[in-house]
């Protein structure tokens, strides 16, 4: 397999990632507003702060791999353009 080829799926492994990570960060958000819109309020609460910092943590997960990722991809990146 080629060095372009292999770049492009990585390439493309790494968008599907990104779209997956960002789909979870705003479902996320959503879920942290409308928690906190109906505690404000004094309605019922759906999700308990243990489910609330659950995925509190799950963003941290994403943030952490996506920058892990990145750091690889950049480092191989610039190995590549060096011809090493």
């Amino acid at each position: 397999m080629s060095t372009h080829v292999v770049n492009a799926v990585v390439a493309r492994h790494q968008a599907e990632m990104m779209v997956a990570a960002g789909e979870f960060m705003l479902a996320v958000k959503t879920i942290a507003k409308d928690h906190q819109e109906a505690r404000d309020s004094g309605e019922e609460l759906r999700f308990n702060q243990r489910t609330i910092a659950g995925l509190l943590d799950g963003l941290e997960v994403v943030g952490r791999k996506l920058i892990t990722d990145g750091v690889e991809f950049i480092e191989v990146d610039n190995e590549a353009r060096q011809g090493v």
